[in-house]
């Protein structure tokens, strides 16, 4: 049995099925009977196999947000180590209660409160005001902060 088409022309034929092309279209491209097209989409499992790679990169997604996540929470830990390390608490009598309070220095408001947001975006805990920030614009903050702190060691 002699074969017409070359194993090129229908590995062709399936890169541009995968790529979205309609059946009709390949054909004219390719100079192939449609028939044939839709024989080979058949024969070689060009649906399932295209379904296979779909779940594939799903899941190379998902380990790389969850590679993302880990080094974010380790990140962050490093940062709230170091936090912890350099924040200074201050103990002193407000003049108005006459009561004891403690303050803490090297640590704005800003600061506090974008922690909150990274702990809960981390945890899929996220506020509404956080879920539109990028956890990679979380993780260069934490770096970026991390490294603050660490030049003043």
């Amino acid at each position: 049995m002699v074969y017409k088409y070359t194993t090129k022309t229908k590995d062709e034929a399936y890169q541009l099925y995968a790529q979205g092309m309609p059946i009709r279209k390949i054909a004219k491209d390719l100079g192939v009977n449609r028939h044939t097209i839709t024989a080979w989409k058949k024969q070689f499992g060009w649906d399932k196999r295209i379904a296979t790679i779909d779940e594939n990169a799903i899941q190379l997604v998902d380990q790389n947000l969850t590679k993302m996540k880990s080094e974010g929470i380790k990140i962050f830990t490093q940062a709230l180590y170091a936090f912890a390390n350099q924040i200074i608490k201050e103990k002193r009598i407000d003049p108005e209660t006459k009561k004891e309070i403690i303050t803490y220095k090297d640590i704005t408001l800003a600061e506090a409160v974008q922690c909150q947001r990274i702990i809960l975006t981390l945890y899929g805990e996220m506020d509404d005001n956080a879920s539109n920030v990028k956890m990679e614009e979380h993780l260069e903050y934490m770096r970026v902060v991390y490294q603050r702190i660490q030049k003043r060691k």
